[in-house]
């Protein structure tokens, strides 16, 4: 957004030094005209690749986490394998026409096709009618938050519906989920 251009555009002259997580794979254009910018500026720039971290422990620490693992674990058996699709758009974001949303459900419960709902952003407004129907469907589970980790590593994980934050997509990569 031009909002967002401009205060980078703003605030990156003020830092001294840039350190990237980007990959130089995905974005190598990007990644030397960042770093030639920045040493016209006679500051460092440091393009140390994607950051993943260690496996999720196993344990929930709350009961929302419990109820995930018990959740991914009942999918497991009865769905198998890569069989659930996990959808989040993150604490910042959220679709600006939800009835697209509500649409994606409707065929995920039709079809029996297993999946985590986790709408974490304040922007996000869940009607008590969605969340009846994918609490009633058998196949879906919708809570604010949920351990990203920890889904993303249970065998359950199969597939994962986001906005496309780049340190997403190097976990799924990682994790060889689509």
């Amino acid at each position: 957004s031009p909002i967002v251009e401009n205060i980078g555009s703003i605030y990156i002259r003020e830092t001294d030094d840039l350190l990237s997580v980007s990959s130089s794979v995905y974005k190598p254009e990007a990644i030397t005209a960042v770093a030639k910018w920045y040493d016209s500026m006679g500051k460092a720039f440091y393009n140390i690749g994607p950051l993943a971290l260690d496996k999720a422990k196993k344990s929930a620490k709350s009961d929302t986490d419990k109820q995930v693992v018990e959740f991914l674990d009942r999918v497991q058996q009865d769905f198998g394998k890569k069989s659930l699709i996990y959808i989040s758009f993150g604490t910042l974001f959220f679709p600006l026409n939800p009835e697209k949303i509500w649409a994606v459900f409707e065929e995920l419960i039709d079809s029996k096709t297993p999946f985590i709902f986790t709408h974490p952003s304040g922007y996000a407004v869940i009607p008590e009618e969605i969340k009846a129907k994918i609490a009633n469907s058998g196949c879906g589970m919708e809570v604010n938050w949920a351990p990203q980790e920890l889904i993303l590593s249970h065998p359950a994980t199969g597939w994962f519906i986001t906005h496309g934050r780049l340190d997403l997509t190097d976990a799924l990569q990682l994790r060889s989920i689509r």
